[in-house]
């Protein structure tokens, strides 16, 4: 499963309407990283990139723009601060 990644250096997301690519030398490096840290903050990139991302196909937008991102900041923000 792992080697068309490492080959390539990079992992293709597909969905129905767009394809994401992300670098495979950063997630196999955030993957094998021992500190628990590297791995909760990339765990907290990933959600925020999955809100933005429905965010920004609720707007009807191809791509994820800055107020998307924004947007999804404000929801896990809202998240962690409830009672």
């Amino acid at each position: 499963m792992l080697r068309q990644p490492l080959e390539d250096s990079e992992v293709c997301n597909r969905r129905a309407a767009q394809s994401l690519t992300y670098s495979a030398s950063f997630m196999l490096a955030a993957a094998t990283s021992p500190a628990p840290v590297d791995f909760s903050a990339t765990r907290s990139y990933t959600r925020l990139l999955k809100v933005g991302r429905t965010i920004a196909d609720l707007a009807g937008a191809t791509e994820i723009d800055a107020t998307h991102r924004a947007e999804a900041i404000q929801y896990r923000l809202l998240y962690r601060n409830r009672p």
